[in-house]
This record gives C-alpha cells, sequence and structure tokens, in this order.
C-alpha cells in the first residue's frame, strides 16, 4: 500500500515521527501531484533525485515499509492513529516551551497566555 490511500488523507509530512518517514511520505505526494505511479521503485527514485535515499538508509527502508503498510482498507485508521500521535507531539511541545519560559523567569501571565494561545491553535486545527 506505498503510498496508497494516505494521499487521500489529511496527513502532512510532518506529522511522521521518524525522518525516514517524513521523506518518504513526501516523495509519494510529489509522485501523486505529478500522476506519476507510486511504487517501491518509484519513490525509491525520487528520493534518489532529492538526496534523500540514504538518509532514509536506502531501498531496504522502502521495502520494510511497504511490508509493514496496513491494508488500504485501514488507510483512513492509520492516518487517523497518525494524526492523533502528531497531534500528541505538539501538545508536548507547546508544554515543554511553557515550562522553559517558566523556568527562565518569564512574566507568568504571558506564560500562560502563550501556552493558552498554542493549546487553542492545536485545538483548531483538528
Amino acid at each position: 500500500m506505498l503510498g496508497g490511500e494516505l494521499g487521500d488523507t489529511l496527513l502532512s509530512a510532518s506529522d511522521f515521527y521518524r525522518t525516514a518517514h517524513c521523506h518518504v511520505f513526501d516523495a509519494i505526494g510529489a509522485l501523486r501531484s505529478a500522476g506519476e505511479p507510486v511504487d517501491a521503485v518509484s519513490v525509491a527514485a525520487k528520493l534518489e533525485t532529492r538526496g534523500t535515499l540514504e538518509e532514509i538508509d536506502g531501498k531496504a527502508t522502502l521495502l520494510d515499509l511497504a511490508d509493514a503498510a496496513p491494508v488500504s482498507g485501514h488507510a483512513k485508521q492509520y492516518a487517523a492513529i497518525v494524526r492523533d500521535k502528531s497531534r500528541l507531539r505538539s501538545v508536548i511541545r507547546a508544554t515543554t516551551a511553557a515550562e522553559a519560559a517558566a523556568y527562565e523567569g518569564q512574566d507568568s501571565d504571558e506564560v500562560i497566555a502563550a501556552h493558552t494561545a498554542a493549546m487553542l491553535a492545536l485545538s483548531n486545527a483538528g
């Protein structure tokens, strides 16, 4: 299912935790946008053209991802899980920033306002 219906979801490359998965998802999106076929060979070629194939540890990683990919009928559920984990990482980043600001002695009202705004933005991003 490499690139299957995941391209039809509201995911972006930045939703993935692993850099390799970000690169692969981005390459798949580029291929789909260009109307090109999406398979391990074309994704590997796109990554190689971009100079990121070795950054993901080569073609073996693509084959591992293709083998581990959920069946296409579950793509939307899988995408929802990826998106939820991405949002949780965003919560952690915002909270860590608020914690750092508090330890640095910034004004408490400013720290609270910034953190509240960050949480509201995450909530509105759905």
